[in-house]
C-alpha cells in the first residue's frame, strides 16, 4: 500500500492516483503554481537556470512541434505533478520538455506513472524516439529514466557567450 504524506495511515486507495491528460495551450488552473515551485527548485539546481531558461522560451515564442501534449498527477484527487512535451520531427521523435512532482510527494510513483502515459501517447502515435532532459547530478531522475528503457545518449555542454 502507498502510504499518502498528507494522511499518513489512509487507506483510500481508489483516489490515491489519477493521470489526466490537458491540453498545455490552455493549462489548468493548478499549473502555474507547480510550475512555480519546479522554477525554485531548478533554481537550485547545478544547471537548473539554464534548462530554466529554455523552458521559458519555449513556452513564451512556440516551437515547431507537431502537437503539445500534458498530463497531471493527482494524489488524492490533489494535482501535484505534471508532464508536458511535444511531438517533433513529423511526429517521429517525442520530447518531454517538462517533467515535475512536489517533493513532498515524490518516491510515490507518480513520476513514473506520468512518464508511462508519455510512453503509452507516444507509441500510440508512432513515435520511434522518446527524448526527456535530467540534470546533471540528479541521480533519481536518471535512475526512474533508465527502469522505462531511456538511455543517456550524450551530455551537452554548453557555453553562453552573450
Amino acid at each position: 500500500m502507498k502510504v499518502c504524506p498528507s494522511c499518513v495511515g489512509c487507506e483510500n486507495e481508489s483516489q490515491a492516483d489519477l493521470i489526466e491528460e490537458f491540453n498545455p495551450e490552455f493549462p489548468p488552473e493548478f499549473l502555474p503554481d507547480l510550475r512555480r515551485e519546479m522554477r525554485l527548485e531548478l533554481l537550485r539546481s547545478r544547471g537548473g537556470p539554464e534548462l530554466l531558461e529554455e523552458i521559458e522560451h519555449r513556452n513564451s515564442t512556440g516551437t515547431l512541434s507537431d502537437g503539445l501534449f500534458g498530463f497531471y498527477w493527482a494524489y488524492h484527487m490533489v494535482p501535484v505533478g505534471f508532464v508536458v512535451g511535444e511531438f517533433v520531427k513529423a511526429g517521429a521523435s517525442c520530447v518531454v520538455s517538462e517533467l515535475f512532482v512536489s517533493e513532498k510527494y515524490r518516491r510515490l510513483g507518480g513520476g513514473g506513472d506520468l512518464l508511462q502515459a508519455v510512453i503509452d501517447l507516444a507509441t500510440a502515435k508512432g513515435c520511434k524516439a522518446l527524448e526527456v532532459s535530467v540534470l546533471p547530478g540528479d541521480r533519481a531522475s536518471k535512475s526512474i529514466m533508465e527502469s522505462y528503457g531511456l538511455k543517456a545518449r550524450a551530455i551537452v555542454m554548453q557555453l553562453l557567450l552573450s
